[in-house]
């Protein structure tokens, strides 16, 4: 079964203040959990658009071994 999803938006000027209240608004009213899933999904999202598939799913980068806490 396929998720249902709830769409919300308005039509404002970029970098308006109505722009910016409405995203404060937005963002007020989601939790904390609820806020990550979204953000995985518009990541899900931008690997589709792109045309990434399964296989090179996103991730940390492997460039990085290790991290080392700074003295002092």
């Amino acid at each position: 079964m396929k998720k249902k999803r709830r769409m919300v938006a308005r039509l404002s000027r970029r970098g308006s203040e109505e722009e910016e209240r409405f995203n404060r608004e937005f963002w007020k009213k989601i939790s904390g959990p609820r806020k990550l899933e979204i953000a995985w999904e518009m990541v899900e999202e931008f690997y589709l658009i792109r045309g990434k598939k399964n296989g090179n799913q996103p991730g940390l980068r492997r460039s990085v071994e290790n991290l080392l806490r700074r003295k002092g």
